[in-house]
């Protein structure tokens, strides 16, 4: 009896969508500017690389995770805009990279039920400033995860 095993490495894709910057414009809305449209409730979104690091949410109104990746040199620091509030329901994290300040100018919705929505900072220089209005919550609880990094909230 012969038993065959496949295996399934779970790549990029699963965990979100990445952002490139490829598109004609810097909207969140057009295809090209992600390795695949990421929809209205994406899993998670990858931002990363040197390309249109200023974008305009457009289209997602909920995620789970958003991650700034730019760890490498020649990375530029990202500014995500938009005035719809999103709901961001896992964790918003920043790399151990080069000297800079991501920011998330949106609004953030955080979920009404008990969620723990955790700001994973890192470290060498590099901050992470929320600017928009951060509202709901009921027990949501924000936690700064990070011995290094810096967390600014401006509103």
């Amino acid at each position: 009896m012969v038993f065959v095993v496949v295996l399934i490495v779970a790549g990029a894709e699963s965990r979100g969508q990445t952002w490139t910057g490829l598109g004609s414009d810097n909207l969140w809305s057009t295809a090209g500017n992600w390795t695949s449209p990421p929809g209205a409730n994406p899993p998670g979104l990858i931002f990363l690389g040197a390309t249109q690091t200023s974008s305009v949410n457009d289209a997602v109104t909920s995620v789970g995770t958003i991650s700034f990746t730019n760890n490498t040199a020649g990375s530029g620091t990202f500014l995500l805009g938009g005035t719809s509030p999103v709901s961001v329901t896992t964790s918003i994290t920043t790399a151990n990279g080069p000297v800079g300040t991501d920011e998330i100018a949106f609004p953030i919705a955080l979920a009404p039920a008990s969620t723990l929505v955790s700001l994973n900072v890192g470290g060498n220089g590099h901050f992470l400033r929320l600017s928009g209005v951060i509202s709901g919550g009921g027990s949501t609880e924000l936690r700064k995860i990070s011995d290094n990094g810096r967390l600014i909230l401006t509103a």
